[in-house]
C-alpha cells in the first residue's frame, strides 16, 4: 500500500503488471474492455505499437512529425507578440531534462499519449521562485493514480522499471490526457485518458488476427498445386526429381509459397491454392489500415494504401497529417505549459509569455490558408 493510500485511506487504481499485481481484466464491452489501470495501457501497447506494424508506423509518423515542428517562445509587447529568445522558458522548452532534448521529449510524449491517452510529467522546481526547471516523463503504463473514496486524485505512485515505487503529490506531477467521458467503461471514475486504440480495439484485434491468419496460411500452405499423372504410365523417381527441380522446391511453407509439387505420374495439375474467402480475408487488411489511420487523424495513402494514392490525394494526405494530427498533438503538449508552467515565468520575468508552433517552413501547409504560427 502506497504512502498516500495510508494517509488518505484511499483506493489505488489497480494494476495488472505481473511484477507487482495479480489484477485481471474487467468485463468486456463490445469485444473491448473497461478501463483497468495499467493493465489497459500495457495491453494496448503490447497489442498495438509493439506488435502491429500499421499502428507502429502511424504513431511513429505522427509523433515524429509533431516533434519536428519548431516551438518558439513569444512575449507580448505594445506591437503584438514577438519572438523572445532571452526568456528562461526557452531553456526548459529546448532541454526539459539532462537526458532528452526538447524534440526527443516531445516525440516520447506523443508516443505515450497516442498509445495510452495519458501523459505524466514529474516537475522539478526552483526552491526560491517556484520556476519549473526540469521535466521528466513518468511512463503512463507505470504510473497509477491514488484516489480517495469519491474518486478524486490525491497523488501518484510511479513504479520505475516496474519495480521501485515512488510517491508524488498533486503539485509534483502534471497530468494531461484525452478525455474519457465513459461511465460504463470507468472512464470518468478512473481519471485516466482515452486512448484512440481503446476506442478502436475491435479493429486492432481484427488487424492482429488477420496478420496471424495470413502468416499461418503462407506457412502451412506454401504450395498451391500438384503436378500428377494424367495417364496410367508412371514417372520414375529420377524423372520426378528432375522435373521438380525445374519447377520449384518440393518443400511447403513460406519458402515454397506459390510453388507446384510433382508426383511420379504423368502430369495433371490440381489447384490447391487459397479460395476466394481466404483472399478476401487478406484483402480486408486494407480496411483495417484505413480505420486505424482514421483513429489517429491521418490518411492511409501515407501508409502503402496504393488504391487511394493519386497525386491530389497524396497532397491532401500530407496537409492532413499536419492539420489533423501533428498540430493538435503539439497543442495538447503546449497546454500544460500554459496552465502550470508559464504563469510562474510570467511573474518572475515580468512578461506575458506564450509558446507557439512555427509553421512557416512547412511545404505541405500553404501560407495562404494557414497562419505562419499556430497558437495552441
Amino acid at each position: 500500500m502506497g504512502l498516500f493510500d495510508k494517509l488518505f485511506k484511499a483506493k489505488t487504481e489497480t494494476k495488472a503488471i505481473s511484477t507487482y499485481s495479480n489484477e485481471v481484466m474487467e468485463a468486456m464491452i463490445n469485444n473491448g474492455f473497461t478501463y483497468n489501470g495499467n493493465y489497459t495501457d500495457n495491453k494496448l501497447i503490447n497489442e498495438g505499437y509493439s506488435s502491429n506494424a500499421d499502428v507502429y508506423a502511424i504513431i511513429k509518423k505522427v509523433s515524429e512529425t509533431a516533434a519536428n515542428i519548431p516551438l518558439i517562445v513569444e512575449s507580448k509587447t505594445s506591437d503584438g507578440w514577438e519572438i523572445d529568445e532571452t526568456s528562461l522558458l526557452n531553456d526548459l522548452l529546448n532541454k526539459p531534462n539532462d537526458t532528452l532534448t526538447g524534440t526527443e521529449f516531445r516525440y516520447n510524449n506523443g508516443v505515450y499519449l497516442l498509445n495510452t491517452g495519458d501523459n505524466f510529467w514529474k516537475k522539478t522546481q526552483d526552491a526560491a521562485f517556484g520556476l519549473v526547471t526540469e521535466l521528466n516523463i513518468l511512463e503512463p503504463n507505470l504510473t497509477e493514480l491514488l484516489l480517495n473514496t469519491v474518486n478524486e486524485v490525491m497523488g501518484y505512485e510511479y513504479h520505475k522499471n516496474g519495480s521501485q515505487s515512488f510517491n508524488y503529490t498533486l503539485e509534483e506531477v502534471i497530468h494531461s490526457m484525452y478525455l474519457n467521458p465513459s461511465v460504463l467503461g470507468n472512464g470518468l471514475t478512473s481519471n485516466r485518458g482515452l486512448s484512440p486504440l481503446q476506442s478502436g480495439y475491435n479493429i486492432l484485434s481484427s488487424s492482429n488476427n488477420r496478420a496471424v491468419a495470413t502468416g499461418n496460411m503462407i506457412e502451412n500452405g506454401g504450395a498451391y498445386g500438384i503436378l500428377s499423372s494424367g495417364s496410367d504410365i508412371l514417372v520414375t523417381p529420377d524423372e520426378a526429381d528432375r522435373i521438380q527441380k525445374q519447377v520449384n522446391n518440393r518443400k511447403a511453407g513460406a519458402k515454397g509459397f506459390g510453388s507446384i509439387m510433382t508426383s511420379m505420374d504423368n502430369f495433371k495439375f490440381t489447384n490447391i491454392g487459397m479460395d476466394a474467402t481466404q483472399l478476401k480475408m487478406i484483402e480486408g487488411g486494407l480496411v483495417d489500415l484505413r480505420t486505424l489511420c482514421n483513429l489517429f487523424g491521418v490518411d492511409s495513402t501515407m501508409f502503402n494504401d496504393k488504391e487511394s494514392s493519386t497525386l491530389d490525394n497524396v497532397k491532401v494526405a500530407n496537409k492532413k497529417l499536419y492539420t489533423d494530427a501533428a498540430i493538435p498533438l503539439n497543442a495538447k503538449y503546449i497546454l500544460p505549459y500554459e496552465k502550470d508552467i508559464i504563469p510562474t515565468y510570467n511573474q518572475y520575468e515580468n512578461k506575458e509569455l506564450r509558446i507557439v508552433q512555427d509553421l512557416s517552413n512547412i511545404d505541405a501547409l500553404p501560407t495562404t490558408s494557414l497562419p505562419s504560427k499556430w497558437r495552441s
